[in-house]
């Protein structure tokens, strides 16, 4: 599992030339804990917070910066639910690219570092969704699920517009600790409609030729959420740090 320090020996996201590539958080980079899960794609974008929440738009009550439970640096985003059954505390991001030039390989990642604290046992979700362009009038959703009902139970799932599909029970990775941070990597083909896999902590999952969920409609641009949502009403807190989207993943 992380540890909380960065893996040196890792091959780091190469190339970040992209017009979003957000170059005051370069030296925030590293590496986030997976080693080699981490060694392939052409950085776009990432953010460690330690500039604070211009980079990354965030949606919720309490979603605000936190420098008690960190992974690298001095702050983290702490997406905090209220005691409301489903709350959601969200960040997101936008990539305006140009996806004639973007998408000469067509696979993309989404990495983080999460952390959170169960409390009394309180359940929750969290929720990655992406969506990818793949003409000027249909655009590509995918979506993965880890559903968190109390310590040591949870599953993980592939969300098409909501038909979930069980990939893993992960309930060995779930304990109350804060101060753990576990790695999770999302890799998708926005062109082709298909997820590629998914890695928490030190485990796996090939997703290769799984259809994601086709729109027809207007999207301008790539855009994904990382989305904690309360399944009961009490008040959840969770933690991600260095968020980094790549492209050109193998």
């Amino acid at each position: 599992m992380p540890t909380g320090q960065p893996d040196f020996l890792a091959q780091l996201a190469s190339n970040p030339t992209s017009q979003t590539f957000a170059a005051g958080e370069d030296t925030t980079r590293l590496n986030m804990g997976g080693g080699s899960n981490s060694q392939s794609g052409r950085w776009l974008w990432a953010t460690g917070f330690e500039s604070g929440l211009g980079e990354a738009p965030v949606s919720g009550v309490n979603v605000k910066l936190d420098t008690t439970h960190v992974f690298m640096g001095a702050q983290s985003l702490l997406l905090e639910t209220q005691a409301i059954n489903g709350d959601t505390a969200t960040m997101s991001k936008s990539l305006y690219t140009n996806v004639a030039a973007d998408v000469l390989s067509a696979k993309f990642g989404i990495e983080s570092m999460l952390s959170f604290s169960l409390g009394a046992n309180v359940p929750r979700e969290f929720r990655w969704y992406c969506v990818f362009p793949q003409s000027a009038t249909i655009y590509n959703r995918f979506g993965i699920v880890l559903k968190i009902n109390g310590i040591n139970n949870a599953g993980l799932y592939i969300d098409n517009n909501g038909v979930q599909t069980l990939i893993s029970d992960v309930s060995s990775l779930i304990a109350d600790n804060a101060d753990l941070f576990h790695y999770t990597k999302f890799v998708f083909d926005g062109v082709a409609g298909t997820y590629t896999r998914f890695f928490i902590d030190n485990l796996s999952f090939d997703l290769g030729g799984v259809a994601g969920f086709q729109v027809v409609g207007l999207q301008s641009g790539f855009y994904f959420s990382i989305n904690h949502i309360a399944k009961l009403a009490a008040k959840c807190d969770a933690w991600i740090d260095n968020v980094i989207i790549t492209a050109d993943e193998v």
